[in-house]
Parts: C-alpha cells; structure tokens; sequence
C-alpha cells in the first residue's frame, strides 16, 4: 500500500478536486492507495472539505495545531511508519492544480522498485523556480561531484518506508517546518547514501507564490546551511550521486516588463540597505550593484558556502537575500528565451561547481 500524503494550510478551494483526481488515479491504475491529509490549523475548513469528499480509497484527517508544511509531512512521514501495511509515501503539494495519474504511477513504479527517494523534474516556464535554479541546484552541485537532480527542492517527492524512518530519527532544525522541508530531506538522502531517483513529470502548475519569495527562500536557504552543518559532520564526503535524467526543457512565456524588472530590482536594493551592516561577505561589499552575472554569483555562494561552521544559518541566509534578488533581476532582465535561460543556468551550475573545487583545494 502506497500512502499519498497531502500537506495542506487553507486549501479548502482545491483539496476536494486534489482528492479525487489522486482517488480516481490509483482507481485507474490499480494501485492501493490510502490518502492522509495532514493539515497547519486551516481556518478554511479543509479537513472538514477533504474528509466530505467521496472516494474509493481510505482517507486520513491529521490536525496540526501550528502552521508550517514541514510539520505536516512529519506527522505524514510519522503514519506512514507506524502503518505496518504501507511500502511507502507520494507527497503531493496541497495547491496542486496540475495533478496528472503519470505522477502517481511513476512514483510508485519506482518505490516498489527499491527507490528511496524520487524527485520530479517537471517543465516549468523559464521565470519560476528561481530558489532552484541560482541557489540549490548548483550548491548541491557542489556537494556532489558536479552531479545533482534538477529540481532538489520540487515538493512531490516519493519516500520509501526505510527512508521515512531514517528521516523522523534525524535532527529537525527549526526552518525544517516550513518552507526548508525539501532540502532538509533531499540532502539527508543524498547524504546518507539512499537510492535516490529522478521521476520526469508534466508541467506543474500552482497557485502563485511570488509575494512570499522572500521569506520561501530566506527559510529554504537557512535551512540548507543548517542542514549542511549537520550533515558535514556526520557524513563527512559520503555523498550519493545520483543517476541523472535530462530535465524537460524550460518553457517559453511573456518577458516581464521593464517596469516590473525595476520593481523587482527597487526591491533588491531596500533588502540590502536594510541588512548591508549585517552582511557576511563585506569583501564582496563592493561589488553590489545591479548586474550580478553568473560568475558574481557564484563567488557570493561560495563565500557564504565558506562560512557555514561558524555563522549561524538564518544570518547567513539574510547576508545572501539581497544577492540572491539582485541576482533574480538581472538574469530576469538578460534571458528573455527559455533556450538563452537554459544555457544561463547551465553555465552558472558549471562555474560554481568548478569554483568550489578551486576553493575546497586552496582551504
């Protein structure tokens, strides 16, 4: 039996649908499935809504009492191993719109198959992910011979029973209960040698998530630095490489605005002026400025990267912010085709991995 686990915070509008297009799949496939919707305190009703909805499969109501979706999948990851019967776990983000049956069958094809961990690399158009593709994609690069799945930090990931005991049994930092969650758990498989595999999905659409960029990637970037301050100890050079697939190709979609790119960039420099005091990196101080190329950027990361035994996470998470936006912007503002963004971000991944060799030898 596979647990699909859906963490939700008010999602009262699309947890009904969510639900019975995951029922109706496993129906299809013929797949055993049993549906736990683990819930942040929602004043919306969505328990109430996801327990109202029709299905086939059994269905599971967790209320959390706090927020944060890193709460909920650990009282998911927590069911699944007290279920003697469950072979594993599909998360499945609670803001989905773009749920299709290819998700589950691939996931479960492969956590049948002996996967620990799989990670869905989905087409997404050439402005999203930006968390991704400037901070963890090339940072787990890094840590992992210039080898790293695509999407680290995508949100629907398969997890094996053995992998969802290792995890409940690890230190969960306090930004593992939000937002960090993903790459709290991609780097503990990754780290501890599980058989991690990426799953090539459709495209993924959500509800929009712009206005809480900073505060998603300040969260995902603390999280990485106190989770790669853990793990270095621990597992200290025992990274799994995975198999990697080629990733769907970036989409194309309307260039933003000169006058949102200024916005956007107005913003950047505020985050800094507000935090240049508290800055980690004043030697690279002088450098800020409104074009931070690839090669800039990649001297940021590995600066911060530098600091993470003796800098506490969430400082070194608000030191890279402002960087991070500015960085946004300007590859934003310079890559107006998914072909041109591709080989932006490509290029950046190989230069941040080939910068950190030429650092870790120097240090």
């Amino acid at each position: 039996m596979i647990v699909v686990g859906i963490p939700t915070y008010n999602e009262a509008d699309n947890i009904a649908r969510l639900t019975h297009q995951v029922d109706a799949a496993a129906l299809a496939l013929g797949i055993s499935i049993t549906i736990v919707n683990a819930d942040s305190a929602s004043v919306d009703e969505t328990s109430e809504v996801f327990l109202g909805t029709p299905t086939h499969c059994p269905k599971v109501s967790i209320k959390n009492s706090e927020k944060g979706k890193g709460r909920n999948i650990a009282t998911i990851l927590q069911w699944v191993v007290e279920a003697s019967e469950a072979d594993g776990c599909v998360l499945i983000d609670g803001d989905v719109t773009s749920f299709e049956p290819e998700w589950l069958a691939r996931h479960t094809e492969l956590l049948l198959n002996d996967a620990d961990y799989t990670i869905p690399t989905y087409s997404r158009n050439y402005q999203e992910g930006n968390t991704t593709n400037h901070f963890v994609y090339p940072l787990v690069g890094v840590h992992s011979s210039g080898k790293a799945p695509r999407q680290p930090i995508s949100g629907d990931f398969g997890i094996s029973r053995r992998f969802a005991k290792h995890l409940i049994k690890q230190q969960w930092h306090e930004y593992t209960w939000g937002y960090g969650i993903d790459i709290f758990m991609t780097l503990h498989a990754l780290y501890g040698s599980f058989n991690v595999a990426e799953v090539l999905l459709s495209k993924k659409v959500h509800k929009p998530s712009f206005d809480k960029m900073i505060p998603m990637f300040t969260e995902v970037a603390a999280s990485y630095y106190a989770t790669m301050r853990l793990l270095k100890d621990t597992y200290a050079g025992k990274v799994h490489l995975t198999t990697i697939k080629r990733a769907p190709e970036l989409i194309a979609t309307t260039p933003l605005s000169t006058a949102k790119i200024t916005e956007r960039r107005v913003v950047a420099q505020k985050v800094y002026d507000e935090s240049k005091e508290n800055s980690c990196v004043p030697e690279l101080d002088a450098m800020f400025c409104n074009e931070v190329g690839f090669m800039q950027w990649a001297q940021i990361l590995i600066a911060h990267e530098l600091k993470i035994a003796t800098v506490d996470p969430l400082v070194l998470a608000r030191s890279i912010l402002p960087w991070y936006l500015l960085r946004v912007v300007f590859y934003l503002q310079k890559n107006k085709t998914p072909l041109h963004a591709t080989r932006e971000i490509d290029k950046q991944f190989q230069y941040v991995v080939k910068l950190w060799q030429y650092e870790a030898h120097s240090h």
